[in-house]
């Protein structure tokens, strides 16, 4: 099954909408290197 644009648009509509989710995708996605670099910003 392939991800269509519309997905990832569900998904962000439901991470802008749920912190729990956002946390979630955050410790799935960003490494801990990634989280330093943008705290530098």
């Amino acid at each position: 099954m392939a991800i269509t644009l519309s997905d990832i648009r569900e998904l962000v509509e439901k991470l802008q909408e749920d912190a729990e989710l956002q946390r979630t995708f955050a410790r799935a996605f960003l490494t801990e290197q990634t989280v330093r670099a943008l705290m530098q910003i």
